[in-house]
């Protein structure tokens, strides 16, 4: 009977150390987003690590499609700001009584140039989410880690 009742007690002492390092292992888990918007930085799973684009105008941001990607004028009247072909990146009056304001003749500038027109850079594209995974896992630390070359 003591052989039984010790037994019992031993199973379940050793039940409750085996939880305890289930929990102790994963609470110590730091988790981070590797790839997508959040790369890097802390996660709970991977909805915490959505899609970014790469390359364009909105690079680094979250995204659905490439439509979220486009790319950027490289001048004239709106460089910097979106577009997807040239035609979206006018030329800007410089100088003059409308400096800065779109033309596309020398006439729309009084007293000032037209410069030439802008050119829309290459579009960017929507990564695949990323994964939230342990940062103690090696594929998680190579990816981290800057490679040697």
């Amino acid at each position: 009977m003591i052989n039984s009742i010790v037994a019992k007690i031993l199973i379940i002492s050793f039940s409750i150390l085996i939880a305890y390092s289930a929990f102790a292992e994963e609470d110590t888990c730091l988790k981070i987003c590797t790839g997508g918007a959040n790369e890097g930085q802390k996660c709970m799973n991977d909805s915490n690590c959505p899609n970014a684009c790469v390359g364009g105008s909105n690079a680094g941001q979250t995204c659905t499609s490439d439509l979220h990607c486009p790319g950027a004028c490289t001048d004239g009247a709106y460089a910097g700001q979106g577009c997807t072909k040239d035609s979206h990146c006018p030329s800007v009056c410089i100088g003059g009584t409308n400096s800065g304001k779109t033309c596309a003749v020398l006439l729309h500038c009084p007293m000032g140039s037209c410069s030439a027109s802008g050119t829309c850079s290459a579009q960017g594209t929507c990564s695949n989410q990323g994964r939230c995974l342990c940062a103690n896992n090696p594929e998680v630390l190579n990816q981290l880690l800057p490679s040697k070359k």
